[in-house]
């Protein structure tokens, strides 16, 4: 059931005994306007905000408590912790993918090291010291 906040505002100004006019001054809207915004069911966020303020209550939870609102609310965190998922394992894949560039550098610097030294004539020192490594 969708939140009818103009019977809301309308309640909450009849419990505290407000003057319609008064409030309208309070919240700077025409008395014309809070008439209008109380037979309606929407009403702007700020200036709901002003509402909320003068009458001392939060409106926005009157919207919290809506059926369908908390559906979509749940089914959002359900999405959110979805993407949170994806999101870890797509970090797990490239922290793997750092991990093995990492090893294919070190195994090029090998190789790079082992051809300098038979470029050299040093070829059976260095093999002997690399498999010592390994």
């Amino acid at each position: 059931m969708a939140v009818n906040i103009g019977l809301i505002i309308w309640k909450e100004i009849k419990a505290r005994s407000i003057q319609r006019d008064q409030f309208a001054e309070d919240i700077g809207i025409s008395l014309h306007k809070l008439n209008k915004i109380i037979k309606e069911t929407s009403v702007d966020t700020e200036i709901l905000a002003r509402m909320s303020a003068v009458l001392e209550i939060n409106l926005f939870e009157y919207f919290i408590q809506d059926e369908e609102l908390n559906s979509f609310h749940i089914s959002q965190k359900q999405v959110n912790i979805n993407e949170r998922k994806q999101l870890l394992d797509l970090l797990d894949e490239k922290n793997e993918l750092i991990r093995l560039k990492d090893a294919t550098i070190k195994n090029q610097a090998r190789a790079i090291t082992i051809l300098e030294a038979i470029t050299k004539g040093q070829a059976v020192n260095v093999m002997l010291k690399e498999m010592k490594q390994v």
